[in-house]
This record gives C-alpha cells, sequence and structure tokens, in this order.
C-alpha cells in the first residue's frame, strides 16, 4: 500500500534512494500533553537504518505512522533523562519484542550518555513480568527482550556503523549547569549531516558540530509573556537567540523542534508566524517551524552552483536580493564563519542577557513578486501561496526559477493585513505531515 493509498504510511528505510538520508520529525512537543504535537522524538532513516532520537510521549504510534514497524528500529539515542524525553521508551521497546507488533531480532540498543544503564536496568526490572509471562505462553523469545545500553562519559563518536556515524556532545540545559547529562548528536552519512540539539540554553557546541549541516534541529521556547514563566524561559534556546546560531552555522534547513509553547488555560503561548517572524529578526536563511510526522529528504547528489535552487551551497542558501554573485556569496560565507554571536563573545548565556543585549534588527521587507511577474530569482518573495505548501517551480538558466518544477518556499502570515508572502530557499524537499484524515 502507498502513502497515495493510505496517507498515514510515511516511506520505509528501504524506499530511499542510495546516499539518501530521511529525517522525519515524529514528535515535535514539549512536556504539555497534546494531541498535535506528541513527545519528543526524531527519526533518522540512512543505508537501511532506522536510528531514533529520545522517545517521547506517543513515539511509538508515530513511527508506526511514518511506516517504520518498531521492530525494524537499528537504535535509540538519548539526549538527556527528563520523563518527557523517555516515557515513550518502554512502550517503544515493549512493542518491538512482540511478535505481532514488532518482531525485533536481538536485543533492543539503547545509547546515551552516564546513566542510559540504569534506565535500560530498570526497565527490564520494572517490566518483567510481561516478559516472563509472554514467554512462559510462548509468544516471545526471549532473547528478543534485552536491552543492551551503551553508556558514554565523553564526547565524541558513539556510533559507526556501515558508513553511518552518531557523534555525541554536550550541551546546557539550564543556566547553572545542574542538569546533568544533557547531549545533542550529530549524525553523518555519505556526505550528509543532521544535528540535533536536545535541550539546551545557546551553547557554543552547537555552533562547533552544527557548522554547515543539511539540517539542524533545535529546540526553542518563547511565550507572549516571558516573564510569566522565567524559570522554564531559562531552560530553553528563544527564538532570537536560535536565530543567531543559524546565522552563525548556515545550515541548509534549520528546523524547530521541541516547541515549548505556553500551557494551554494557564500561560499564553505564541503563534508559529510570532515565531518565524522573532527569529527573523537575527536570521534569514532557510527555516521551519516543525510539525509531527514532517520529513525532510536530503538530494542523493549534490551540486556546485550557488544559485540554482537544485545545487544551494550550504551556508548560502538564499539572498537578501535578487541575485548575488558567487564572489559575494564567498565573502558573505567569509563574514559568517569569523563571525561569533554576540551572547559567546560576552562570554554567557543569553538566559542571563539584559533586556539591551537581546534587542535585534527588525526584519527586513523584501518586494513582492506578482503570479504574473517574470520568471523569479532564488530569494525573491512571491506570494499567494498556502503556509507550508510546496510549489512547484522548474529551473531556468542563470539560476531562475520559473512555474513548474519543485522548489521549497517559506511562508510568513503578516498580522497586519494577513496576507501571505513566500520565499524560495533550498534544494531539501519538504513534505507535509501525514495524518489519518
Amino acid at each position: 500500500m502507498s502513502m497515495d493509498d493510505d496517507p498515514s504510511l510515511g516511506v520505509p528505510c528501504t524506499d530511499l534512494a542510495d546516499g539518501e538520508m530521511r529525517v522525519t520529525l515524529l514528535g515535535t512537543g514539549s512536556p504539555v500533553p497534546s494531541v498535535e504535537r506528541y513527545g519528543n522524538s526524531t527519526l533518522v532513516q540512512a543505508n537501511g537504518m532506522n536510528l531514533v532520537f529520545d522517545a517521547g510521549r506517543g513515539a511509538t504510534v508515530r513511527l508506526t505512522q511514518a511506516g517504520v514497524p518498531v521492530g525494524q528500529v537499528d537504535a535509540v539515542f538519548l539526549t538527556h533523562f527528563h520523563s518527557d524525553h523517555i516515557n515513550g521508551l518502554s512502550d517503544l521497546w515493549m512493542s518491538s519484542y512482540v511478535p505481532a507488533l514488532g518482531g525485533r531480532e536481538g536485543s533492543f540498543q539503547l545509547y546515551g550518555p552516564t546513566g542510559v544503564r540504569n534506565i535500560g536496568d530498570g526497565m527490564q526490572s520494572t517490566y518483567r513480568i510481561d516478559i516472563d509471562v509472554r514467554v512462559a505462553d510462548n509468544e516471545v523469545d526471549p532473547a528478543t527482550t534485552g536491552i543492551e545500553s551503551h553508556e558514554f562519559d565523553t564526547d565524541g563518536v558513539v556510533f559507526d556503523q556501515d558508513g553511518v556515524t552518531v557523534t555525541m556532545f554536550t550541551v546546557q540545559h539550564d543556566p547553572d549547569g545542574a542538569i546533568q547529562p544533557a547531549v545533542g548528536y550529530r549524525v553523518d552519512y555519505a556526505g550528509k549531516s543532521v544535528l540535533i540539539s536536545g535541550d539546551t540554553v545557546p551553547t557554543e557546541n552547537v555552533l562547533i558540530f552544527g557548522d554547515g549541516v543539511d539540517v539542524l534541529i533545535h529546540e526553542v521556547a518563547d511565550f507572549e509573556d516571558p516573564s510569566a514563566l522565567p524559570s522554564v524561559y531559562a531552560h530553553y534556546t528563544n527564538p532570537q537567540q536560535a536565530g543567531e546560531i543559524f546565522e552563525q552555522t548556515q545550515p541548509k534547513m534549520a528546523v524547530y523542534s521541541h516547541i515549548v509553547n505556553g500551557i494551554p488555560g494557564r500561560v499564553p503561548g505564541i503563534s508559529e508566524e510570532t515565531l518565524i517572524e522573532r527569529t527573523r529578526e537575527s536570521y534569514e536563511g532557510p527555516l521551519t517551524v516543525g510539525n509531527d510526522l514532517m520529513s525532510f529528504s536530503s538530494p542523493t547528489t549534490k551540486s556546485a552552483s550557488t544559485t540554482d535552487v537544485s545545487g544551494a551551497r550550504p551556508g548560502v542558501m538564499w539572498a537578501r536580493t535578487a541575485r548575488v554573485t558567487q564572489t559575494q556569496q564567498k565573502k558573505a560565507g567569509a563574514r559568517r564563519r569569523h563571525r561569533v554571536p554576540a551572547f559567546l563573545a560576552r562570554g554567557r548565556s543569553m538566559a542571563k542577557a539584559s533586556p539591551n543585549e537581546r534587542l535585534r534588527r527588525r526584519p527586513r521587507m523584501d518586494r513582492q513578486i506578482q503570479p504574473t511577474s517574470p520568471p523569479i530569482d532564488v530569494g525573491e518573495y512571491v506570494d499567494h501561496v498556502a503556509t507550508d505548501d510546496t510549489v512547484f517551480v522548474p529551473r531556468g538558466r542563470g539560476g531562475q526559477v520559473r512555474k513548474g518544477a519543485k522548489a521549497k518556499i517559506s511562508c510568513i502570515r503578516h498580522r497586519v493585513d494577513a496576507q501571505v508572502t513566500c520565499r524560495v530557499h533550498s534544494p531539501y524537499q519538504i513534505e507535509p505531515p501525514y495524518t489519518n484524515n
């Protein structure tokens, strides 16, 4: 059955092209229970492997919707041990050893910083009765019920199989460093890369390991009134800070996940449009506010072109003006590489910065291109396109795009006149969330 027949099914890892990497946001939510945003979890597929990063509430359900049998998860990596990152872990483990649900062969592979072995051993102890009765009933093979924990206390490569490497690096989940361990991960395969920040305040390691990655997935937190929950606000990265990180690392696609956006009925959050606007105060590149089951599929080849959307160079995805020469792009790239965000140059987290230090320039509005206009260049706006749509525009000569072939755009709905403006960028194909509707 194809996704056209059942939109709740995603693309199995075996359907990926050689050299392709696919990233699927299984859960993009916060600790707040939500039917729209499940608990934090991310699936990375490469070279026939399914790697899951964190297993928050509902991860098993989202994997099933994405078309990945839970028994085919090759490894799970934990960033830290807050409940919203692990409360779906036991479900994923137990479902995967039941033949009718997963049918995993061998032990469940669990990776993470110091403490992950305690979690693995604790789950086996807690659910021992389930294992014993299923084994006694000849339902499961006891060899499939074990958890093999891989625990690491230093940064570095923690997984290296069949050309796929996973590197773990330390982050800082709170201003005082009380929440330890806390880590992020970078996955590399066939020249492609994705970074998952984990929960963190602005941290230099994200800049180091995220420099020039294809996809940078970063958590974000913001409220209508940031002073409403100062202790929560201080444990995450706000959109202005995240924008500075994206500006420095210049990913092909910057993605928000683990979106901490208020508490229903208690603390008002902000709209996705406002989240984007606040990010645009410090970053103008490719940006997506993630939703559950949104997928990012990398191209299988890379081009040296710096203007054509089909081969945009990492770090220079879109221009401030209609055309930017290669020389101008190289100079801009050099400036970005040597510029250190102010909050790092000052040697302290923006969580402790003064209000004046948080101020950033207002986003500049470029001119809009009407649908009846001549062919548009990468970086210019097009209008009359629904938010989160993928537009089909062909690529013409000289880096132009025309009505008819595929290119991703980013859309912002203005609060004043409710008009939607969109911008062409990035060779990445962004697919809409799969739903059961």
